[in-house]
């Protein structure tokens, strides 16, 4: 609820999946660098997906809806993959609001948010050849800390931001 000031965000279940699916297909650029294609599946998989000793608690997958339109989804990750870190593990918008700030905007938000309440550093991946989430990414002023390949053997950037308690950003 604290996490935007213009937005409904609210935690996304199974009974959302086909809002997400509609969102996501209509981003197939990503999908061209991360592969599989999304299904009603791999979202169901992605809701429940937990990495190794976090659990339900320390995830939430949530929406950011305006005027009751699912505008944005996003994966984070608690305390992961140490203590005070916040992990996106996932974060799209809506084709049709994408270019007009509204994505750095939520980030933005979302870690003040998450500053006020002790969190010193939001990680995230993505792939090294996309170049759309490379320029967003360097946008919403993330850097890449390091490289290597994911579980599927994919080239990968891990990037990062820290905070400051006061929300500035180191």
């Amino acid at each position: 609820r604290d996490l935007s000031s213009k937005y409904d965000v609210r935690l996304l279940k199974k009974s959302d999946v086909p809002e997400i699916l509609e969102l996501c297909t209509g981003n197939p650029l990503y999908y061209e660098y991360c592969h599989p294609s999304v299904s009603e599946e791999s979202i169901i998989a992605d809701i429940a997906a937990l990495p190794e000793g976090k659990t339900r608690g320390d995830k939430y997958y949530i929406g950011y809806y305006d005027d009751g339109v699912l505008i944005a989804v996003m994966d984070i990750i608690m305390n992961f993959p140490e203590q005070n870190v916040a992990w996106i593990g996932f974060f799209m918008t809506k084709s049709s609001i994408q270019h007009r700030g509204i994505g750095k905007f939520i980030i933005d938000e979302l870690c003040s948010h998450l500053a006020i309440n002790g969190t010193r550093e939001v990680r995230l991946t993505y792939m090294k050849d996309n170049p759309q989430c490379r320029g967003f990414w360097a946008k919403t002023e993330f850097q890449v800390v390091s490289e290597g390949e994911d579980t599927e053997a994919r080239s990968i950037f891990v990037a990062s931001r820290g905070i400051k308690n006061d929300n500035s950003y180191l």
